[in-house]
């Protein structure tokens, strides 16, 4: 477990804090989580489009 300041949590820090909270907490932080991940995939998605629209318009980089 974490002691001091600097030190990083291992794996199996954060899978026993996680497991020590209670169900409906445990649900809902997956939930947030869940939501996060998400939009960041969309927002990748729309760069990614973005990147090809851009390519498309002007192939040879210049």
């Amino acid at each position: 477990m974490i002691d001091r300041p600097g030190e990083y949590a291992t794996d199996e820090d954060v899978e026993r804090l996680f497991m020590a909270l209670k169900p409906d907490v445990r649900y809902l932080l997956n939930e947030m989580i869940r939501r996060e991940l998400k939009a960041m995939l969309k927002r990748m998605e729309e760069r990614c489009d973005r990147l090809e629209q851009i390519v498309e318009e002007n192939p040879t980089g210049r």
